[in-house]
């Protein structure tokens, strides 16, 4: 293993502090994944569940432990973790804008000890909704609904939000993002390219099931249904009058979806302006990736073989593919090259050990 000692964390959206402490170690660097609670769908961490969670029930412990003594014991855990780790590590990577503390008063003290910070921005809780990347060609910010989501990312409070990221670009030496999240920072000489990376190991066996003509699996898992329009996709499945067609189209675990996967023919991702964790997921197991990408983002990934596709346009593209199965299992062997070439644990473990100068 290297010298130097890598934390990833303390949030684990998309399971990106578990795989990037995975590639990095698959590259030889010792990097250990944190996250403060585990993950709604199963990816795991090296150290997940720290901060203290009250179990439900029991009216005692209800009285004993409100709002403000599990805030309090929180922060004690918090601080905990950050004094250990201060002394372990010396290159931290945060996922989004979480850093040991809400308030992020710890990028100061990290920053004056030369500690070398990174952030990875994920998504909506870094993304100016007036950056005009998010205006126009049909981006995430110009169709996105979801209300609630809009409040927690602090999208209707847009100068609290550019405090928050502008606070995180002060400090920290790289910062790994797509185009479209990096509107609110203003030195970009500090950006490098994301790649997000899935821990599979992929079997060329996977291209079985391109065997048999008869059964095509076409797979749609909605995280959420306003950002990924499942609704639209649904009428879309249902409008195509073909025998051979079976949908999967439920909430799942990680692993579930792995399996699904599997057995998967085409995938019909999002219709935001870039694919996410899924569709890698998908490349990986060999399936064909349908997923709407803006112009900039292809321009960023001229080698990416997802199928690019506006809404109106799924039914024509799902039909094209029904009626020339030899294009699918091709599109197959390129999704699986393009994994090994840029998500897979030791294509972007070396990535980021290069830009980390690890």
């Amino acid at each position: 293993m290297g010298k130097q000692r890598v934390f990833v964390g303390v949030l684990n959206t998309g399971g990106l502090a578990a795989s990037m402490a995975a590639a990095l170690r698959a590259a030889g660097v010792h990097a250990v994944s944190f996250s403060y609670s585990a993950h709604p769908f199963g990816y795991s961490c090296d150290h997940e569940r720290i901060l203290f969670i009250p179990r439900s029930g029991n009216r005692l412990s209800g009285l004993l432990l409100n709002r403000y003594v599990i805030r309090l014991i929180r922060l004690s855990q918090k601080i905990r973790l950050f004094i250990s780790c201060l002394f372990q590590y010396h290159t931290f990577v945060f996922i989004s804008t979480q850093s040991f503390f809400s308030d992020q008063s710890d990028l100061r003290i990290l920053h004056l000890l030369r500690k070398k910070i990174c952030f990875v921005f994920v998504g909506c809780p870094e993304r100016d909704p007036q950056d005009p990347l998010n205006l126009t060609d049909r981006g995430y910010c110009s169709f996105c609904r979801d209300e609630q989501l809009q409040k927690q990312c602090l999208c209707r409070e847009p100068l609290r939000k550019q405090q928050v990221i502008r606070n995180i670009e002060r400090h920290s030496d790289i910062i790994f993002s797509a185009r479209d999240t990096s509107g609110y920072l203003r030195n970009k000489s500090i950006l490098k390219k994301l790649f997000v990376i899935d821990r599979s190991d992929p079997q060329e066996d996977f291209l079985h099931k391109f065997a048999d003509p008869r059964k095509i699996i076409i797979s749609h898992f909605p995280t959420n249904k306003l950002l990924k329009n499942t609704g639209h996709v649904e009428d879309i499945i249902r409008s195509i009058p073909d025998e051979r067609l079976e949908y999967c189209s439920v909430r799942l675990s990680n692993n579930e979806v792995h399996v699904c996967l599997e057995k998967t023919h085409i995938l019909v991702d999002q219709f935001g302006s870039m694919h996410g964790l899924l569709a890698v997921e998908a490349m990986a197991r060999g399936c064909v990736v349908i997923c709407r990408l803006s112009r900039w983002f292809r321009e960023d990934h001229p080698e990416i073989p997802v199928i690019s596709c506006e809404p109106e346009e799924l039914r024509d593209v799902l039909l094209d593919l029904l009626d020339h199965p030899d294009k699918m299992q091709q599109i197959a062997v390129d999704s699986i090259a393009y994994y090994r070439k840029y998500h897979s644990p030791q294509a972007a473990g070396a990535y980021y050990k290069a830009v980390l100068h690890l």
